[in-house]
């Protein structure tokens, strides 16, 4: 095996956790689904006080999140 099949193997298995946070739940799944099928491992909360919630107590690599929400608006997850 080269080192270039080896790092492939790699990166195959790394997963990318996602927390997406949408008040929109459909629009919040579909995201989910779509980055399921690369690959990703997908968290929704349809909340920014549940988004919030998630982000302390689970591991996220990445976070995608719906600017505008009652409550908790997206920029305030981002801070």
């Amino acid at each position: 095996m080269s080192s270039k099949d080896a790092t492939e193997t790699d990166l195959e298995s790394i997963v990318i956790r996602v927390l997406i946070i949408d008040d929109d739940e459909a629009h919040a799944q579909a995201v989910a689904e779509s980055l399921e099928r690369v690959g990703c491992d997908c968290k929704i909360a349809t909340s920014g006080e549940q988004g919030a919630k998630l982000i302390e107590s689970e591991t996220a690599d990445i976070v995608i999140t719906d600017l505008r929400m009652d409550g908790v608006d997206g920029l305030a997850i981002l801070r």
